[in-house]
């Protein structure tokens, strides 16, 4: 009886170092999990670098890709960085902002728009640009065949030359002229003044020339002695048109053309064989502007007949200063 009792306890004794072995060996587990959840604070699981610090464990890589900008000619660039996730807007705006490489393109493009001006070659004998002087100062202004016209300008208003009051300045008597005028809108080139108002090309005055028996449709204006002008005229080709128009102040330059005509200044020719229509067009309003020295003190312009009738809209004389010795 006593045996069975004292090994009974023995049992219980036994029993009871079993729950205690087994609840330490839980607590161990239970322990290491909670490390593997939170982790040591000291090392992180993977060790410890070279000199003591934590390793860090690498991110994913990033590209960050500017946007297009002025400076790279619209074109984007790539940039890969390895950068915290706290740095990387910070650090894609710098590059966006420092960016100043020029690409070949943009080189090329940078040098073409560097503007260039170019010369117009001259024409004849003593013919300008066709560029004005701005600083010259009209002394004559004629509305060839029109009525007084308005200067749009600081100059001068530009004098009638009428059939009943024809300009002092031309050879009216002894020439055989008309005067016409056209309804059609006026276009006008590049190279006229802009002062030069649209009715200035309206008007015109043409030389028949009465099969040779008058004189050359001449004018003469007389300006300071030994000083240099220059000579501008006005032209519009109103009559001849491409094709037929069915008007009936108008014909195609196939069938009644062509016009060519020359101009003398002060006896020397500055221009010949000069087509109107073939250079300008149709109702294209055109100038052109001759330099000469007046030694005389006159400057005399003589339209020399080729083929069909010499004609012009207007006359302006400019000085443009002492004669150039």
């Amino acid at each position: 009886m006593f045996e069975w009792v004292r090994s009974s306890s023995n049992s219980q004794r036994a029993q009871g170092r079993i729950q205690w072995v087994l609840l330490g060996v839980g607590g161990l587990f239970f322990l290491a999990g909670v490390l593997l959840v939170v982790g040591v604070p000291a090392a992180p699981f993977g060790g410890l670098a070279a000199d003591g610090e934590p390793a860090s464990t690498p991110e994913a890589e990033t590209t960050q890709t500017a946007e297009p900008t002025p400076e790279n000619g619209g074109e984007s660039t790539p940039t890969s960085t390895q950068q915290s996730p706290t740095e990387s807007t910070a650090t894609a705006e710098s590059t966006t902002s420092t960016s100043t490489q020029q690409s070949p393109t943009e080189s090329t493009a940078t040098a073409e728009s560097t503007t260039s001006t170019s010369t117009p070659a001259s024409g004849a004998a003593n013919q300008t640009n066709n560029t004005t002087n701005t600083s010259a100062q009209i002394v004559h202004r004629v509305n060839v065949g029109g009525q007084n016209v308005s200067a749009n300008d600081s100059g001068p208003a530009w004098a009638a030359d009428t059939d009943n009051n024809p300009s002092p300045y031309l050879n009216s008597r002894a020439s055989d002229t008309v005067v016409q005028s056209t309804p059609d809108n006026i276009t006008t080139e590049g190279n006229v003044p802009p002062g030069v108002s649209d009715a200035v090309f309206k008007t015109y005055r043409f030389d028949r020339g009465s099969n040779g028996q008058a004189e050359e449709m001449v004018w003469r204006f007389p300006v300071e002695q030994n000083r240099d002008y220059e000579v501008r005229l006005y032209f519009l080709e109103a009559y001849f048109t491409a094709k037929d128009s069915g008007r009936a102040y108008e014909e195609p330059y196939s069938e009644g053309g062509p016009r060519t005509f020359g101009v003398a200044i002060n006896g020397e020719q500055v221009l010949s064989n000069y087509e109107p229509f073939v250079e300008h067009g149709h109702d294209v309003g055109a100038m052109k502007s001759f330099e000469v020295t007046a030694e005389n003190g006159m400057v005399e312009i003589r339209f020399l007949r080729e083929a069909e009738n010499p004609t012009v809209s207007g006359i302006e004389i400019v000085e443009t200063g002492p004669r150039d010795r």
